[in-house]
């Protein structure tokens, strides 16, 4: 009988990683849909007069996103994720003494949408890792590097890490 119960034990710890992982997928589908993220920068620069501070110019940055659809697969140790998001970013120029500049050119509004891939692994025990990947099928602006989809991407960051805390 103690036989039969280490025998059940040890099967046990061996099937229950195995079944525990069939449902890792599914748990970061519903950790991930309609999560929300944000990110921003304040570029601006102080402007001074002798010691005087005058006031400041440069730009600010902000990018808020929700993600969609998620999708999640089991691959090797971990589930690789490709989700869709969608958001608004925002660059406000300001000018001297520190006031927003007016438009044309002095505030970006743009639609920003993408997926995004990545990966995440997690040993018993142990807080989950994140393997960032990279954004693809932007929207209004194709540009990987156009800030509007690096901001997004930030935001979308900051959704994921907000999910697995």
């Amino acid at each position: 009988m103690c036989r039969l119960m280490v025998l059940i034990v040890i099967s046990l710890a061996v099937l229950a990683p195995t079944i525990a992982t069939a449902d890792q997928a599914d748990t970061v589908v519903a950790m991930l849909r309609n999560r929300q993220g944000s990110s921003s920068y304040d570029g601006r620069d102080e402007v001074y007069v002798g010691p005087v501070k005058t006031g400041c110019k440069g730009d600010t940055f902000h990018a808020s996103v929700t993600i969609g659809d998620v999708n999640a697969k089991m691959e090797g140790n971990g589930v690789s994720v490709t989700i869709s998001y969608s958001g608004k970013y925002t660059r406000q120029g300001w000018i001297m003494p520190c006031i927003q500049s007016p438009p044309p050119h002095g505030r970006e509004l743009r639609d920003v949408r993408g997926k995004f891939t990545f990966k995440v692994t997690q040993q018993f025990l142990q807080p989950p890792k994140i393997q960032w990947g990279h954004g693809s099928e932007y929207g209004e602006v194709s540009d990987s590097n156009h800030d509007s989809n690096r901001y997004a991407i930030r935001a979308v960051q900051d959704a994921i890490n907000g999910a697995f805390r």
